[in-house]
């Protein structure tokens, strides 16, 4: 196994973990995203921006397309991760309305 780091988006928790979606730049400046799941028992934030570093494992996942066709993707996986929550960048706290006068319906 590999070590890797990175800062990305926290997109998806579960029991075991969370997903993050880290966005790159090509070389020819296409920009795309990486998604990894990052195994560990810290709790994290869904929207939270996060620094992982930890051991990458890559595997190859087979799947039935919508057109019936077999794909492949790779899942990217970090293990033993240490995770750091950017202070900054902290999700805002969801808003709750009450309705008045300015609710529109």
């Amino acid at each position: 196994m590999s070590r890797v780091k990175f800062q990305g988006l926290v997109t998806r928790t579960f029991a075991k973990g969370f997903d993050v979606t880290e966005s790159r730049k090509a070389q020819d400046g296409r920009e795309f995203k990486q998604r990894f799941t990052v195994w560990t028992d810290e709790p994290v934030a869904e929207g939270a921006t996060v620094t992982v570093e930890g051991l990458l494992s890559l595997s190859v996942e087979e799947w039935k397309g919508r057109d019936g066709d077999t794909r492949h993707s790779v899942k990217a996986s970090v293990n033993k991760p240490t995770v750091t929550v950017a202070e900054d960048a902290a999700p805002e706290p969801h808003q709750s309305w009450a309705a008045g006068e300015s609710t529109p319906f």
